[in-house]
């Protein structure tokens, strides 16, 4: 993903929570993104600043240092509960 984004004009980054991650009668232990998404994100940031992120989730998760982009919307994803 590093590589492509640092050969491409302009970078799309969606991330976020899925249904694997977020169901009802569920409590997550972390408010941090699955896995090491944050690093991914900040490591093509790096390497193209035309990056655009988009964020998907029902419920809240963790601030992170990409989150003052001017380039970056969220998305509210339907899970049945």
């Amino acid at each position: 993903a590093v590589q492509l984004a640092k050969e491409a004009d302009v970078t799309i980054a969606i991330v976020g929570l899925n249904g694997d991650w977020e169901a009802g009668g569920y409590d997550r232990t972390t408010l941090a993104l699955p896995g090491r998404t944050d690093e991914l994100v900040e490591e093509v940031l790096a390497v193209n600043p035309n990056t655009i992120v988009v964020t998907q989730s029902v419920s809240i998760f963790g601030f992170c240092s990409y989150m003052a982009l001017a380039s970056r919307c969220h998305g509210w994803i339907r899970c049945p509960l």
